[in-house]
């Protein structure tokens, strides 16, 4: 068994608020035991060769992570006991009742490098809940979107998706972290991923229309034949600013010579081709930049910079 495996499954318990939810429970099934843990938001459900409990999960991965050799794992009554060399750890068994979560069926859609799009996507995915949908990736029609107010992206996908999938921006690490997704099903209300190694994961899906419509329009009018190479040093001279300056939120002012912070307290000059006025985030300019390689500056809108990575298409607002 991968024991750190296992202390990263664990992570993903939600007992902070509802302590039925840091459990671990393992169950058998007809193809061998299998362990289940879930924050009442999402689920990770994988393949076991613990024997069948309802145990804390932080508490399981600490005693597994103690034994230094194979540890041995039984089940006696209300404890559990984990044992190896000179380490042994007695816990205590749950008595909470709370019931496995069922996968969505897998269905037909081929999704093959649909984790690689969600790692790309995830860093422009919204954190603030005051606009529930932005806090998602959207998987709908031929693309996946993310925004995250300064920014809008597009991935193209495999096979189109419908009705559209809103996934939460709190479930993406424990979908990624599993690796190549083999197989995807869902429903209205949920969606799950399947892996190689048999395990799943399950999430409800965010509420919400997700305005896909809005950003095709601002991104299909782009030309293909007009992007520009962003110059190698842009990214270090974003971030640096960002860290220079005192503002929670600098803003960078684009001017002929190059960019500078709107109190003057940083200027880089040099790094053409840069656009010869407009003002935006640094702080977003340098997450921007540090992803993507080509540019079309003031397009689609003159307050606007579309830029490009791979597949990946986006645009960065300006500010004024």
């Amino acid at each position: 068994m991968d024991y750190e495996q296992f202390k990263r499954f664990a992570a993903h318990a939600g007992g902070s608020y509802q302590p039925v939810l840091g459990d671990a429970r393992v169950y058998e099934t007809p193809g061998g035991n299998r362990a289940q843990i879930g924050n009442g938001r999402y689920w990770v459900d994988i393949p076991t060769e613990l024997p069948a409990m309802v145990v804390n999960a932080e508490r399981l991965a600490a005693a597994l992570l103690a034994c230094k050799g194979t540890p041995k794992v039984s089940v006696t009554g209300s404890f559990v006991t984990v044992s190896s060399g000179r380490a042994r750890a007695r816990l205590q068994v749950s008595e909470a009742d709370y019931p496995l979560t069922e996968p969505d069926p897998p269905d037909t859609i081929d999704l093959t490098g649909v984790i690689h799009v969600l790692k790309l996507l995830e860093p422009f995915v919204a954190t603030d809940a005051s606009r529930p949908w932005a806090t998602s990736v959207c998987l709908s029609g031929p693309f996946a979107y993310a925004t995250n107010n300064a920014t809008v992206t597009r991935h193209p996908l495999p096979d189109p998706v419908e009705p559209p999938v809103n996934i939460p921006i709190n479930v993406l690490q424990a979908i990624i972290e599993r690796g190549d997704a083999t197989s995807f099903g869902h429903t209205d209300r949920s969606v799950t991923f399947y892996y190689g190694d048999g395990s799943w994961v399950r999430t409800l899906l965010v509420a919400g229309e997700w305005p896909t419509k809005t950003v095709d329009s601002l991104l299909d009018g782009l030309d293909d034949s007009d992007w520009e190479p962003i110059h190698h040093d842009l990214e270090d001279m974003l971030s640096a600013a960002t860290r220079l300056s005192p503002e929670r939120n600098p803003l960078i002012e684009f001017n002929a010579a190059g960019l500078m912070l709107t109190d003057e307290s940083f200027v880089a000059e040099g790094l053409e081709p840069l656009p010869d006025h407009g003002r935006v985030s640094a702080r977003m300019a340098a997450m921007v930049f540090g992803t993507a390689t080509h540019v079309q500056w003031h397009r689609p809108r003159s307050d606007a910079h579309a830029f490009l990575f791979e597949r990946l298409v986006g645009v960065l607002g300006g500010v004024r």
